[in-house]
């Protein structure tokens, strides 16, 4: 009986390879769409046939630092060389297999971009990160995706730490928002595969639409007479901090935290509650007009 945990994933482009090593899951979805014959006459299935398929991946971080140094915000990252997402095999009565009986899925060609960023004052494990990624065919007949079940451990990348962030403060035009306890970035782009000349596989593909939000909750609802209640021009910039981590310590000093920042947009109350005797809260929800700009050199306010 075989069974498999996630190992580092690699990504590899122009400028050389990154190695995600701090991976909390990844998520393969095949997505393909099939043809079914049922000739006149008959009641069962004659034929099944694959229409097309145009697999993606979502994979979630802890270790915010290497991705975000990487992948563009806006645009996300051309990985002209492909990936590697690789399943390490549990061995009976030991550990994991480092030889040539592993599990590697391949892909030759692909775009990484960013999809979401949360962070709550009640994470303890931290703030987290999904990255979706959208692999091509090289011809569109050929699968983008291989699967090697023979995959050879030995020299690859190693699970290993490299950084942890914490839910930090809100700031808007400066100002910090009392009692905020989450915060949560979409960063809404929006991929169209490209198909045509009879392809079954997406050979490239196209950013239609940028579309990010960011949200944040607070339980002080006399920020209400800022924002109002149906909307409010952001006029000037929302940044969300967060805490960079430190191994055996807390919390990283000077110029070592994350900072994500819009500076225009429109903002307002997407759900305000209370219940009994506890604390009311309020999510306000943030329509940017620019791109999410990133910063792994921030100093906390």
């Amino acid at each position: 009986m075989a069974r498999f945990v996630i190992n580092p994933a690699s990504f590899t482009h122009s400028g050389g390879t990154m190695n995600l090593q701090q991976l909390d899951s990844v998520s393969l979805r095949p997505q393909s769409q099939k043809t079914e014959v049922t000739p006149a006459g008959a009641i069962d299935r004659a034929a099944i046939l694959l229409a097309g398929a145009s697999p993606e991946l979502t994979l979630t971080t802890a270790d915010l630092a290497t991705p975000l140094a990487t992948v563009t915000a806006g645009i996300g990252l051309d990985c002209s060389s492909g990936a590697v997402i690789r399943y390490a095999r549990r061995l009976a009565g030991s550990t994991f297999s480092v030889a040539t009986n592993n599990l590697g899925i391949t892909s030759g060609d692909g775009h990484l971009y960013l999809s979401q960023l949360s962070a709550s004052q009640e994470g303890r494990e931290g703030a987290r990160l999904d990255l979706n990624y959208m692999p091509y065919s090289t011809t569109g007949q050929g699968a983008p995706l291989t699967v090697d079940d023979a995959a050879d451990f030995s020299s690859t990348p190693s699970p290993a730490f490299n950084s942890l962030y914490f839910f930090g403060p809100v700031y808007i035009n400066s100002v910090k928002v009392n009692n905020c306890l989450s915060s949560r970035v979409d960063f809404g782009i929006q991929l169209l595969p490209e198909a045509s000349c009879g392809s079954v596989y997406p050979t490239d593909c196209y950013i239609q639409a940028r579309r990010p939000t960011m949200s944040f909750t607070t339980t002080s609802l006399d920020h209400l007479s800022t924002s109002g209640l149906f909307t409010s021009l952001l006029g000037g910039t929302l940044d969300f901090y967060y805490f960079k981590g430190v191994a055996g310590g807390a919390r990283a000093s000077g110029s070592n935290h994350l900072k994500v920042s819009v500076t225009a947009g429109e903002y307002s109350p997407d759900d305000i509650s209370a219940s009994n005797n506890e604390d009311g809260s309020i999510t306000f929800t943030v329509m940017p007009t620019v791109t999410p700009t990133i910063s792994l050199t921030a100093a906390m306010p």
